[in-house]
């Protein structure tokens, strides 16, 4: 893995040189997923703590670290995870807690395996943020990790008031892991989903007594940091007549007793 340090709007970042989406919009904008922003000053408490599973290079570990008391920050891929706490460490960011962990639904150990992201496999570029978990998993020849509950790695003490999760078609068993977590502290939620298959996600957070709310933000920031005017990344789909362009789509999950004004759609 080929690294290069670049200054970004949050902070300085090592990124990984041949990252396709992630990396390379730190690179040539100085910011990743900037339409998540609004979402975070919006929802995340100054004195609360937060969850973040699938926190790659902390990307947006670094500027939600600002905005609230904690995090709990969770990676997986043994290389990521290394460059996370190397850009947590170079920008003096002392309120995150990472952790080397799958998320899901349950205890166990698991075995990994490990990408070369040098590989010539990779020389046109390779998405390190959306490499699902059961293509990393192996029988041998990998590291050991724990696959984790939140609810039993969590304080319960821990005033929980947000929970984001991008965990690559895993958010559903993330969820049902933190049953008590979101019983205890009603958080808002923040999921990656898709709108063409996961109505099981959706379904289960409503009726743990959810509003949901589409979220679609664009990877494309006209006011990026770097000032850069080429927008460099396709739309994942679009709508039939081809006026909206959907980068990426998740869920805002609003619990049903919370008044909260928006203009995103409510499923």
């Amino acid at each position: 893995m080929i690294t290069e340090k670049i200054k970004a709007r949050y902070g300085d970042f090592y990124i990984i040189k041949n990252d396709a989406y992630i990396c390379r919009s730190l690179k040539e904008y100085g910011e990743w997923s900037q339409g998540e922003i609004h979402i975070y000053e919006t929802c995340i408490r100054k004195n609360s703590c937060v969850i973040e599973v699938g926190s790659h290079i902390g990307s947006l570990t670094v500027p939600i670290s600002k905005l609230c008391n904690s995090v709990f920050a969770f990676e997986p891929q043994r290389k990521i995870f290394q460059l996370l706490n190397t850009n947590l460490c170079i920008n003096n960011i002392q309120n995150v807690y990472a952790y080397m962990n799958a998320v899901g639904n349950e205890n166990k150990q698991i075995i990994l395996k490990e990408l070369d992201f040098t590989d010539a496999t990779f020389d046109n570029g390779v998405n390190t943020g959306g490499i699902r978990l059961n293509q990393l998993e192996a029988n041998s020849n990998g590291y050991h990790i724990p696959m984790i509950k939140l609810d039993d790695v969590i304080p319960p003490e821990a005033p929980i008031s947000f929970i984001k999760v991008d965990a690559e078609t895993m958010e559903l068993d993330v969820i049902k892991g933190a049953e008590k977590i979101i019983k205890n502290n009603r958080p808002i939620l923040y999921l990656e989903s898709n709108p063409k298959s996961d109505m099981a996600l959706e379904n289960y957070v409503k009726e743990l007594g959810y509003k949901v709310y589409a979220h679609t933000p664009d990877y494309f920031n006209p006011d990026n940091f770097n000032k850069n005017q080429e927008r460099i990344f396709p739309p994942v789909f679009s709508s039939p007549d081809g006026s909206v362009h959907i980068y990426d789509f998740m869920i805002l999950c609003i619990p049903n007793e919370v008044t909260f004004n928006t203009n995103l759609i409510q499923l």
